[in-house]
C-alpha cells in the first residue's frame, strides 16, 4: 500500500506550496534585479542613482500596499526615507525630514492598532464585542484565504472583525440592534486606520519627491 497522500480537489497544503514557491520566484528574480542594478551603479560612479531610485520604490511600495492586511505599508515608506538619509548624506533628506517621518510612522502604527477597538467603543461596544472582533478577523482570513485565493486574506482581515464583533455581543445577551452598532464601529476604526496610512505613505512619498525636484533645481 503506497504511504502516499493524494490531494483531490480542495487541499489547502498544494495550494499554499504554490503560493509560497510563487512569491520565491517574485522575490528571487526582484533580487537578482536589484543586486544587477546596483553593481552597475557601484562600478559607474552612481551610487546616488541607485539610492534615491531604492528610497522611491520603498516609498511607492508603501502607498501601493497600504490596502494590504499586516503589511506595515507607513513602515516601508519610512524605510525609504531612512535609506536616503543614511545612504547620501548629501542628498535631499535632512535631520527635520527624518524625524518627521519617523514621528508619523509611530503616530499611524498605533492609531492602526487601536483603530477597530476605539471605533468599536465609540459605538459602545463590550469586552465581547473586542474579542469577537479580534477572533473574527483571525478566523474569517484563514478560511478565506484558502477559498478565495489572492484576495480571501484581505477580506477576512476586512470583515471579520465586523462579524466577530456581532456575534461576540449577540452572545452577551445583546440586541441585534446594539450588536450591529459595535460591528459597524469595529468596521469604522479599521477604515479609517487604513486611510490614515494612505494619508501618511502619500505625504511622505510628496515631500521626498518635492525635496528630491527642489535639490535638482537647485543644482541646476
Amino acid at each position: 500500500m503506497s504511504n502516499e497522500v493524494s490531494c483531490s480537489g480542495f487541499c489547502p497544503y498544494s495550494r499554499c506550496l504554490q503560493m509560497g514557491q510563487h512569491v520565491y520566484g517574485c522575490f528571487c528574480r526582484v533580487l537578482f534585479g536589484g543586486l544587477l542594478f546596483w553593481g552597475l551603479c557601484f562600478w559607474g560612479g552612481y551610487m546616488e542613482i541607485f539610492i534615491c531610485v531604492l528610497s522611491v520604490l520603498l516609498l511607492l511600495s508603501g502607498v501601493v500596499a497600504v490596502f494590504l492586511p499586516l503589511v506595515p505599508t507607513p513602515l516601508l515608506s519610512c524605510l525609504g526615507v531612512l535609506v536616503c538619509f543614511f545612504g547620501w548624506p548629501t542628498g535631499p533628506v535632512n535631520g527635520g525630514l527624518l524625524c518627521g517621518a519617523v514621528v508619523l510612522t509611530i503616530l499611524v502604527h498605533v492609531f492602526e492598532f487601536l483603530g477597530g477597538y476605539l471605533g468599536a467603543k465609540w459605538f459602545g461596544a463590550t469586552w465581547r464585542g473586542g474579542l469577537g472582533a479580534l477572533v473574527g478577523g483571525v478566523v474569517l482570513s484563514i478560511l478565506l484565504f484558502f477559498l478565495l485565493p489572492g484576495v480571501g486574506f484581505a477580506l477576512g482581515l476586512f470583515l471579520g472583525p465586523f462579524l466577530g464583533a456581532i456575534v461576540g455581543e449577540l452572545l452577551g445577551r445583546r440586541e441585534w440592534r446594539e450588536a450591529t452598532r459595535s460591528g459597524v464601529g469595529t468596521l469604522l476604526g479599521n477604515l479609517a486606520a487604513m486611510l490614515a496610512k494612505l494619508a501618511v505613505t502619500l505625504l511622505m512619498l510628496a515631500v521626498f519627491s518635492g525635496a528630491v525636484l527642489y535639490r535638482l533645481v537647485a543644482q541646476s
